[in-house]
């Protein structure tokens, strides 16, 4: 192996303590940069030709501003840098392994400033390699080696209309081969010149000046996370193939009866590493089924046919109609448009040109275009390369009930899908982090996996978007800044779950300032009622509700809203119980004592108890199952309105319902109310997915616009922690609580990691009698009805009588 990503957790470099403080923390070498004043979008490559004159092993730091392509002798080796602020600038680390000889360093840099995805930032167009070694540094690092750079003029970019759908993903791009230096990652060609020399890298854990006296300088951290998993594999089968239609075609529906069979299997010849030529002065148009979501890099092997145009489109799924976001079954493709992110490469006429995309794309169907001219064209191969963060299933689920078998696939696909160098909302049109979402995202991926640096890097991330008004930002990292104060909220939601299911004491406590600014924020919206009166000046979004405009609830603009308020009293629980994981009992305190106070004022506007449920606004315009969920989740009410919500919150007629996102929170209530057959019933809407052909969990109601948002996977947690009840007994998971709740269930088996091992539970019908094994590496509780049984640390058996179990 020439190469591999490792990661490093401190600063490679050792602190002068000498020196002034400007003096310190400065890496050897320095970030360089093309010389010539050029405006973004732009792309560059830096290029360093040297020689060993025996194997060595050496260690670098690479970071680009905004994205880089690493290349050793002409093998792309990776990727970067991950997503981070002005103030975590993440740079990657990487151990060569390099022989005796001659050979090739080279980094493609991406700038694209205003059209690059929201989620990336950036301060100023640089690259910097800096070995770890000082007998290297000279002979490799940036600002001390012979670096040469050159400009690529080969790409152009087009920006995604927003006239129907949200983008804030990268543009389409056009490759004119004909402008590309093909050698130009070998360092071959004309036209180099030496890059200019910027500031020095800067330890970003000791130095805080990003822009001082207009200099801009990166606050370097190294990456958190592990190397992205990374796959290339043939794409799907071809479902249609015609001659019938323009280059542009996105505007005409595909006709079944154009379909060509002998098309077809020339296309999926080419599936089996056998080239194509298409003949001179053809168009065709193909659409392929890659038979399941993904992530990737569309990747294009042509020789000959110069001037051919190749237009490959990503698309979630076939439209019924040109406008709106109807879709019907997602397998059917006939009768349908195919609208989506298309990227076009012309070819140069050379031998063996390979294409791509800067950025990957997502989607489950690929349209290819071609239009030769008058030159044959011969396509070597069509690959795509998978890419994701390496988010796998350690876990594991079996049962007897189909609803649920048949929901996990998609669920872990559509969370899959939404991990990458952060979570994002939606792989296709945002790849933004939101702290709603990532809540979610989080939690779901505590449950399947021991690896929480995502986790931990979202939260820090959030912690570092804090705004003076105590708010953290909505999504993050972002060039646009959002406050969805509900979304701040969710994010000291998120810190919890981490503290319970993860419990890192350190990490806990250093954003613990930021989650008492925001409760400080809402503290301060506390009117003379007593209750939170939102502003207008937040978009108060709860969720997408069809009824409720912008996804904000009655009230939550100008007046008073029950939702919001009981959101506020559930997070005020929450940060007490934080609080007093720290020992900080004065805090506590004064959260629980605002807590109580918000909840006398909340009955005393709110409760109607002629229909036994809160209301959402004072006017009484509305009711909702969020404002019941979040109720009961508080912890606050007493026994007798429990009484009461036990029967309201399931059957009433005019409670405005969850939908995919905020069903986490209903099943919570659920699990509390030991009212689980309600919470397998409203499964359903994750199997009508499943029967309309979906792959992954879509972002709402139908028409949705995004077919996979990871917010929907819950399902997966739901199932271990609210079915099987494996749940944290205290934070830190030193104990463990289970309590089953199987509804119609007969048997369950169930593996939930744990960081010291696994758990592993089954439980199976037998006559009148559930017998249950448990093996935990730590001790804790089974709870059945009233009844608690204690579990030591390794195997359990426990028989139980089905009519002792009134909760299962």
């Amino acid at each position: 192996m020439k190469s591999k990503k490792i990661n490093i957790k401190n600063d490679p470099y050792s602190i002068d303590k000498s020196a002034w403080w400007g003096g310190r923390g400065l890496w050897p070498c320095n970030w360089i940069s093309f010389p010539e004043p050029t405006e973004k979008p732009f792309i560059a490559v830096y290029c360093l030709d040297f020689n060993f004159v025996k194997d060595e092993q050496v260690r670098v730091h690479v970071a680009a501003d905004e994205h880089y392509e690493l290349y050793f002798d002409g093998e792309l080796i990776g990727r970067g840098n991950d997503k981070g602020d002005f103030s975590n600038w993440y740079y990657d680390t990487y151990e060569l392994n390099i022989s005796q000889g001659t050979h090739v360093l080279a980094a493609k840099v991406i700038s694209l400033g205003k059209l690059a995805p929201l989620g990336r930032l950036s301060l100023c167009h640089g690259f910097i390699l800096s070995p770890e070694e000082e007998k290297f540094q000279k002979l490799l690092g940036t600002g001390l080696a012979n670096w040469k750079t050159q400009k690529i003029n080969a790409y152009t970019f087009k920006i995604l209309p927003d006239d129907e759908f949200w983008f804030a993903v990268a543009p389409s791009q056009l490759t004119d081969g004909n402008k590309y230096n093909w050698g130009i990652v070998y360092g071959k060609g004309e036209n180099w010149v030496t890059p200019d020399i910027l500031h020095q890298g800067r330890n970003g854990f000791l130095r805080n000046e990003y822009d001082f006296l207009n200099r801009k300088m990166h606050l370097m951290k190294p990456s958190l996370l592990p190397e992205m998993f990374s796959r290339k594999h043939l794409p799907g089968r071809v479902r249609f193939a015609s001659t019938r239609y323009s280059f542009d075609c996105e505007k005409e529906k595909l006709v079944e009866t154009d379909n060509s069979a002998t098309i077809i299997k020339e296309w999926n010849e080419l599936f089996q590493y056998r080239s194509l030529t298409i003949p001179a002065n053809t168009r065709i148009r193909v659409i392929i089924d890659l038979e399941d979501y993904y992530c990737a890099y569309p990747v294009i092997v042509v020789s000959s046919g110069r001037n051919s145009r190749i237009k490959i489109t990503w698309s979630e799924a076939l439209f019924l109609k040109l406008k709106g976001p109807e879709k019907g079954n997602r397998n059917e493709i006939f009768n349908k448009y195919l609208r989506g992110i298309a990227d076009t490469f012309i070819a140069d006429g050379g031998e063996q040109r390979e294409f791509s995309t800067l950025f990957w794309r997502s989607g489950r169907y690929l349209e290819i275009v071609v239009e030769v001219g008058e030159q044959a064209l011969v396509i070597e191969k069509l690959l795509i390369s998978e890419t994701r963060y390496p988010l796998e299933m350690e876990s594991s689920i079996e049962s007897d009930c189909e609803q649920i078998n048949s929901i996990i696939r998609p669920c872990l696909r559509s969370l899959q899908m939404s991990s990458h160098d952060t979570y994002v909302d939606c792989p296709f049109y945002e790849q933004l982090m939101y702290s709603g979402d990532g809540r979610l995202e989080a939690l779901t991926t505590y449950a399947i996996t021991r690896d929480n640096r995502l986790q931990e890097k979202a939260i820090a991330l959030f912690n570092a978007s804090r705004h003076h008004n105590g708010l953290s930002m909505s999504q993050y990292p972002s060039r646009s800044m959002m406050f969805l104060p509900t979304f701040s909220l969710w994010w000291i939601g998120m810190v919890y779950d981490y503290a319970l299911w993860r419990g890192n004491k350190q990490f806990v406590a250093s954003v613990m300032p930021g989650l008492r600014a925001v409760i400080d924020h809402y503290l301060s919206h506390i009117d003379h009622n007593g209750l939170v009166k939102r502003k207008e000046e937040y978009w108060n979004f709860i969720d997408w509700v069809p009824d409720w405009k912008n996804g904000v609830p009655p009230g939550a603009e100008y007046e008073y809203s029950c939702v919001i308020n009981w959101q506020f009293v559930y997070v005020l629980m929450l940060t007490a119980k934080l609080e007093e994981y720290l020992e900080e009992e004065e805090l506590a305190a004064r959260c629980r004592r605002y807590g109580i106070a918000l909840v006398a004022q909340i009955n005393k506007f709110f409760w109607v108890p002629e229909k036994g449920l809160f209301k959402e606004d004072i006017a009484g315009t509305a009711f909702s199952e969020h404002s019941q969920c979040l109720a009961v989740l508080s912890g606050c009410l007493d026994t007798e309105t429990l009484k009461i919500l036990s029967r309201t919150a399931f059957n009433h007629g005019e409670l405005i319902k969850t939908t995919f996102w905020f069903n986490h929170y209903w099943f919570e209530m659920c699990r509390i109310m030991k009212r689980i057959d309600v919470l397998s019933d409203r499964l359903e809407l994750w199997n009508g997915l499943v029967k309309q052909g979906l792959k992954t969990i879509i972002e709402n109601f139908e028409p949705a616009r995004s077919e996979c948002h990871g917010w929907g996977a819950h399902p997966i947690y739901h199932v271990i922690a609210s079915i099987a009840g494996i749940r944290p007994l205290d934070f830190g998971f030193n104990q463990v609580r289970i309590e089953p709740q199987l509804g119609k269930l007969e048997h369950l088996k169930v593996k939930c990691v744990h960081p010291q091992g696994n758990i592993l539970f089954s439980a199976c019908k037998e006559n009148d009698t559930f017998l249950f094994n448990i093996s935990t590496p730590v001790s804790g509780w089974f709870i059945s009805s009233e009844k608690s049984f204690p579990l030591k640390a390794g195997d359990n058996q426990l028989h139980i009588k089905i009519s002792e179990m009134k909760n299962a």
